[in-house]
């Protein structure tokens, strides 16, 4: 396997469970009735998940 798709393959992995974690995260705040703290881990979980995105471009957004 070529080292810059496999390079890409951990990187969206590594991404989109870095975004799955704030979601959760937003979700026990939200109950917890920490509505501006889970709002702002959702901010940081779009972040993350866009960035797994650009990954897919292979090379052309991720960060070597």
């Amino acid at each position: 396997m070529n080292e810059k798709f496999e390079l890409s393959c951990f990187q969206i992995i590594t991404y989109v469970g870095t975004a799955r974690t704030h979601f959760i995260n937003a979700i026990h705040c939200a109950k917890e009735g920490k509505y501006d703290e889970a709002a702002e881990l959702i901010k940081q979980g779009d972040e993350a998940f866009s960035l797994g995105r650009s990954c897919t471009s292979f090379g052309n957004g991720c960060k070597w």
